[in-house]
């Protein structure tokens, strides 16, 4: 599956520590343990495991990361799809509520739409039409009856033929929108579990490069400082000088 571009490449920079401490971290252990040997005439190696457990915390956050972002990129393209879903399922309501409104209008006339609340234009907005057709559907549950027909050969209704077609009209539209809302959230809750993942693993790259190259100056490995460094040194820092006072404007 495809990555995010932000995370790849952090990924990127992962693989990078990755292979420096594949080619560096047995002689630099070997160089620290000399150290620690020569200082306290213990030859007990430490150095190894501390770098290797190091390096194991980064991979473990960076692999939750990816599966985090493999996460955001499903459940989006999941969002996307319940948001195509909805809107095809608008379409089909519009022209199901336009089909409906012509049927009661020829039959009953327009009492019937203005008692239901369908008189008018039909919305375009989902959200819209389904707070309308949910109204007329419990409206429509209020009816003891419905109404003579304005001509004696139109067909009568029963109020429970209405009330089905509202609910039918009504509760496909709801149940997409929901899926909608569903997905939609679980896309941010993915997000952001993305974000703080993303920046656990800069800081744990960042923590690991520092260490790598702090140890590789404890032990004079100019060519591993150089590769953690390809640009060449540390960026420059402040200057701690104080700035002169400001003469007060007299």
């Amino acid at each position: 599956m495809a990555q995010s571009a932000i995370v790849d490449q952090l990924i990127k920079r992962f693989n990078n520590a990755e292979s420096i401490h594949k080619t560096y971290g047995s002689s630099l252990s070997k160089s620290l343990d000399g150290l620690f040997v020569e200082s306290t005439k213990d030859a007990k190696p430490v150095s190894s495991t501390f770098l290797d457990y190091q390096f194991s915390l980064v991979k473990h956050i960076v692999d939750e990361l990816a599966a985090a972002d493999r996460d955001v990129i499903r459940e989006s393209g999941e969002d996307i799809d319940a948001i195509n879903f909805r809107d095809r399922v608008n379409v089909e309501t519009r022209e199901g509520t336009s089909s409906l409104k012509q049927t009661l209008g020829g039959i009953f006339g327009e009492e019937i739409l203005n008692t239901l609340g369908l008189n008018g234009p039909i919305a375009s907005d989902p959200v819209v039409l389904s707070r309308t057709l949910k109204s007329a559907y419990e409206i429509s549950l209020e009816l003891k009856e419905m109404p003579k027909p304005t001509n004696s050969f139109m067909p009568k209704w029963e109020v429970g033929q209405l009330q089905g077609m509202l609910k039918g009209l009504s509760g496909k539209l709801g149940d997409a929108i929901t899926k909608t809302n569903i997905e939609k959230k679980e896309t941010q809750e993915a997000q952001i579990k993305r974000r703080e993942l993303l920046s656990k693993a800069r800081n744990a790259l960042i923590s690991f490069d520092h260490l790598l190259e702090n140890y590789a100056r404890l032990v004079g490995n100019t060519e591993l400082v150089s590769r953690i460094r390809p640009t060449g040194g540390r960026p420059k820092k402040n200057n701690d000088t104080p700035a002169p006072p400001v003469n007060p404007v007299s």
